[in-house]
């Protein structure tokens, strides 16, 4: 069988609706059929507790609309 990568994009990890929905959706993907990530561009948040073991994170750190060094990490990470 054929895993697939998928990743969700958040800006934060902060509480909020997009936040939630993104966190649930990446803990409900099949570990068998899928590998979840979830990446926050700015910061992590409280929301970090919720991922389930089995998500692979990413925290970009980003510090401006087009900050070359997390578009950079994000890259490498996508490799």
């Amino acid at each position: 069988m054929n895993i697939s990568g998928v990743m969700q994009i958040t800006d934060t990890l902060r509480p909020g609706g997009l936040e939630h929905v993104a966190v649930n959706l990446a803990n409900s993907l099949p570990p068998e059929r899928f590998t979840a990530h979830l990446c926050a561009t700015r910061q992590g948040g409280p929301l970090e507790s919720l991922i389930a073991p089995q998500v692979k994170r990413l925290n970009l750190n980003r510090r401006s609309r087009f900050d070359r060094t997390a578009i950079t990490r994000l890259r490498a990470y996508l490799r």
